[in-house]
């Protein structure tokens, strides 16, 4: 604002009229320089006309803060949602709040069970390890890391985390409508895995199909044995793994990241199959193959029952022999126990479902061996469940058979001190001579895919 000088009448002329003060209209987006000096701002852009006339420095700060204020109040005002009429938008529109990932209880749930797996199942999984260190790296690290790329696995270390916790706390709801949950949905997206398998997704399968087995085959330890019904769904579920593996092995055979490649390599045994099926294996179980034990001459008459019969008994009579050995860690003859009905020769496997007597003696001879891992919580007390069970439905004539399962039972020392003699006997020369002509039976993992996808199976001749 200025004001007109002025001075009091002092000689008595006209009074004049008092000076007028002259109001400028305060700017609120002139120049910062003008509103400093507090002198009228033209506004004119990018420099006033007092600034080019004094400094000639022009800065327009509160014009620009008040146009974005202005432009910011009034977006959401200009801009309508879609679908709605700009003529009709009356008030600011709030965006809606984020849904979340996956409901509360069930990320709390998972976060339980993910503990449970790295803090319980993974240590009792993995203590009878030989090579701890690698065992522990592919176990804890590799395949927990996999996991959270592939929906099926990372499902099925849920399921298996509730499966352990169920055998922990029989009576806990929440663990067993868990497994049930997480099972399901492990299977659902492994068949569809399955379907569309590539080198990608090789390894998660075969890891996948890994856990699913190990659920399968605790669950005979709490399956309903009266009435007696053979284990089918075990043994035709853990073949159907096996096919997969057979499908998937071209891919990571020799990949030298494949996880499941590596645990499968470690146990040496899995991969010569000429040991694992030699009739030198048969030693001191010979007496299951004669055809005098019972009733079923018509049977031991048929070339491919016989087959089926001697390579069962190879397989068993191999882990007998690596049990007195004993220098083969507990946790790969385990291996070799679980992924039995993936070796045996395809028509065994009729013959448990139709409870063939002698199917059922040798099938005993089995789960006699598993008694030594029920300190595994997957294993438990499944090989006795299984032998009681069998003994009460076997014909009179085949009891007697039943001897040496029977014993081990009672006493679980008989198999140790009974096998350290016949090592001592084949060390001593008095055992059968072996030689490295192969027998027919388990799977063949030098051809991808061919029986998997056709419901056959290829067995070395």
């Amino acid at each position: 604002m200025t004001f007109v000088e002025w001075a009091p009448n002092v000689d008595g002329a006209p009074r004049q009229a008092p000076p007028v003060r002259v109001y400028h209209r305060k700017s609120k987006t002139g120049c910062a320089e003008c509103r400093a000096r507090r002198v009228k701002c033209d506004e004119i852009h990018p420099i006033c006309g007092m600034c080019q006339r004094s400094t000639g420095q022009c800065t327009y700060d509160r014009a620009k803060i008040a146009r974005m204020n202005e432009s910011s109040s009034s977006l959401t005002e200009k801009i309508p949602p879609i679908g709605e009429s700009k003529w009709t938008l009356k008030k600011k529109v709030e965006p809606p709040a984020l849904e979340p990932l996956v409901p509360r209880a069930r990320h709390l749930l998972e976060l339980k069970l993910l503990h449970r797996y790295m803090s319980e199942t993974l240590p009792a999984l993995t203590k009878f390890a030989g090579d701890i260190e690698t065992q522990k790296y592919l176990w804890t690290i590799a395949w927990p890391r996999k996991a959270f790329e592939h929906e099926a696995l990372l499902n099925s270390m849920y399921a298996l985390a509730a499966l352990h916790w169920t055998t922990l706390e029989r009576q806990n709801q929440e663990a067993s409508e868990a497994y049930i949950t997480y099972l399901g949905r492990t299977i659902s997206s492994h068949r569809n895995d399955v379907a569309n398998l590539s080198k990608d997704n090789a390894d998660a399968v075969c890891l996948t199909s890994t856990f699913v087995r190990t659920c399968i085959f605790s669950e005979l330890s709490t399956r309903d044995l009266e009435p007696y019904t053979p284990p089918s769904v075990w043994l035709k579920s853990t073949q159907a793994s096996g096919q997969v593996w057979a499908a998937s092995w071209k891919w990571i055979a020799d990949d030298e990241d494949a996880i499941a490649s590596a645990l499968f390599k470690s146990t040496s045994a899995l991969m010569d199959p000429a040991l694992m099926f030699h009739s030198s294996n048969r030693k001191g179980l010979n007496h299951l193959l004669r055809c005098n034990l019972g009733d079923d001459a018509a049977q031991m008459a048929n070339p491919e029952i016989v087959v089926a019969y001697e390579t069962t008994v190879s397989y068993i009579g191999g882990i007998k022999l690596a049990l007195a050995a004993g220098q083969e860690p507990r946790i790969d003859i385990l291996k070799r126990l679980a992924s039995f009905p993936m070796w045996i020769n395809r028509n065994f496997t009729p013959l448990v479902e139709e409870c063939q007597p002698r199917a059922m003696v040798i099938l005993c001879h089995y789960f006699a061996l598993l008694t030594h891992f029920k300190d595994f919580w997957w294993v438990a007390d499944t090989g006795e469940r299984e032998i009681r069970a069998v003994e009460k439905i076997l014909p009179p004539q085949w009891v007697q058979s039943m001897d040496w399962p029977l014993q081990v039972l009672e006493d679980p020392l008989i198999l140790v001190s009974e096998l350290i003699d016949e090592m001592q006997i084949q060390e001593d020369g008095g055992g059968e001579e072996f030689d490295k002509a192969p027998m027919q039976g388990g799977l063949d993992l030098s051809v991808p895919f061919g029986p998997g996808f056709r419901g056959e199976r290829t067995w070395h001749a």
